[in-house]
């Protein structure tokens, strides 16, 4: 069996990944399946997704952004 390291920080909350995106909630669920395999989750009434997914559904984050939270 394979063990997912869920502390890593490539998994966000859909809350966290909208914040980190600048997008609604709203957006992230009506493009839930637009998302490469294994790359989103729901659970319960949230969602698990990973950065892949949203680079590959929303595209890259500005470099800018990454400066501003001091990762870039």
């Amino acid at each position: 069996m394979k063990i997912v390291d869920l502390t890593s920080s490539e998994i966000l909350s859909s809350q966290q990944a909208c914040e980190e995106w600048g997008i609604d909630s709203s957006t992230l669920r009506k493009r839930a399946h637009d998302f490469p395999a294994g790359t989103i989750r729901k659970f319960g009434t949230t969602y698990a997704v990973t950065r892949a997914g949203m680079c590959a559904v929303f595209g890259r984050k500005s470099d800018t952004d990454s400066e501003e939270r001091g990762d870039g």
